[in-house]
């Protein structure tokens, strides 16, 4: 046999062996053996940054609610869609490592319903829609004047403390109660759930910002067709522009707000005897004001 042929037959035996002690038996490419992957069930992932995780959080308590609302209308579907949203929202929450990213103060309104239920307040995040003007004239369902209805309305700060395996347990709760058709007690459960996350921010926002947010608060709900809670919303805003009378920072801008206020009381009346004119002049005027109170906060 040719020397050059039996030296090269050597070398791929030596090959072939040192495989076979590193790394098992060799196969040919397509036979090759490979580990069962691991099968990861119901881990959606979330991606790390701040305003991810507090979308999911934010979204979370927003389907609560949504769910809670449903059910005080009798709507079963309605109620399954958002229990649903809220437990693939936990589930990512669950899965997100900066859990305490969402500890923080959020923007929100709190509502109160005319149907029966424990922990009677109704919390919905609302920070794009009080930061945006168009977004918050959109007027949504839940909102309008209808039942169950909204009878007042108000502006807090919100820290979430989500513990995300008794949301979990609450919600698979609550959506087989309302698969049994008891939907008091799931709007109990949800109610509940609603009290374990929620805890009130230690914000302290300036009486101009407040204003500014309970009017954006009025324009929801006038695009609503709900007008008790847009004298309500503007009751407040009213609160807070007689407190920043009281303080120095925007002294130069005092005489504009004691006019403000003036027109405020003229937009009360206005609200008893609604027609699509007096509603064109309402949202012009609440437009104005909140656009000149994002002005003056910023001097």
């Amino acid at each position: 046999m040719n020397r050059k042929l039996i030296l090269s037959i050597m070398v791929t035996a030596s090959l072939i062996s040192s495989a076979c002690t590193k790394s098992g038996p060799f196969l040919p490419h397509k036979v090759q053996l490979q580990k069962k992957p691991t099968l990861n069930i119901a881990k959606p992932q979330i991606s790390e940054t701040v305003e991810n995780v507090r979308f999911a959080a934010e979204n979370l308590i927003k389907n609560i609610t949504y769910a809670r609302i449903a059910l005080g209308k009798k709507d079963r579907d309605m109620a399954f869609k958002h229990i649903d949203k809220a437990i693939e929202l936990n589930n990512q929450l669950k899965n997100a490592k900066s859990k305490y990213l969402y500890k923080s103060n959020v923007i929100a309104g709190e509502f109160t319903y005319d149907y029966k239920t424990d922990f009677i307040e109704h919390y919905v995040p609302l920070n794009n829609e009080l930061n945006n003007w168009q977004i918050s004239g959109n007027g949504p369902d839940w909102a309008k004047n209808s039942r169950p209805k909204i009878i007042s309305a108000k502006i807090v700060y919100l820290s979430p403390n989500i513990n995300t395996g008794i949301t979990e347990t609450k919600l698979v709760s609550a959506r087989e109660t309302v698969f049994r058709n008891e939907i008091n007690d799931a709007q109990e459960t949800l109610a509940s759930l609603i009290n374990d996350i929620v805890q009130m921010g230690q914000r302290i926002d300036s009486p101009m910002e407040r204003a500014r947010y309970n009017i954006a608060l009025a324009h929801y709900f006038l695009h609503s067709q709900n007008y008790d809670v847009v004298g309500s919303s503007m009751w407040n805003a009213k609160r807070a522009l007689y407190l920043e009378m009281n303080y120095e920072k925007h002294k130069k801008h005092h005489q504009q707000i004691s006019d403000m206020l003036e027109e405020m009381k003229q937009i009360n009346k206005m609200l008893k005897n609604v027609n699509p004119a007096i509603l064109s002049q309402i949202d012009s005027k609440l437009e104005k004001w909140w656009k000149d109170l994002k002005d003056w906060s910023r001097d």
